[in-house]
């Protein structure tokens, strides 16, 4: 009989090592299936709050492109302004200029005039 329990040892042995590796591997399976679980939940909570910041990214974006226009609108308000000031202050020198020559205070030089009374 111990010639037929050494026969049966490796046998008894090669069933218990592929049953230790098969439960290894189903408590490996189950822990890489909870993790997996516990990894997408995480996921999509920090996918959530991602799309909240992206959001709110856009909105303070609307706001800032608004802000931009209504600068650049009042930069143009003030340039048209200045370019019709310019105008009317250009004018208003040739004016008084020619009061000024009118008046005979403006100096002048050339050949000149003699009058003679009699």
């Amino acid at each position: 009989m111990s010639a037929l329990s050494l026969r049966r040892s490796p046998r008894l042995t090669w069933a218990i090592s592929i049953a230790a590796a098969l439960g290894v591997m189903g408590f490996v399976g189950a822990a890489q299936w909870n993790s997996s679980v516990a990894r997408q939940a995480f996921t999509t909570s920090a996918q959530q709050v991602l799309a909240g910041e992206v959001v709110q990214l856009e909105r303070e974006q609307e706001q800032l492109r608004a802000q931009i226009a209504e600068a650049e609108a009042e930069v143009q308000a003030i340039q048209e302004e200045s370019t019709s000031s310019s105008a009317i202050l250009a004018a208003l020198n040739a004016r008084l200029d020619e009061a000024r020559l009118a008046g005979g205070l403006t100096s002048v030089s050339g050949p000149g005039v003699v009058v003679e009374i009699a």
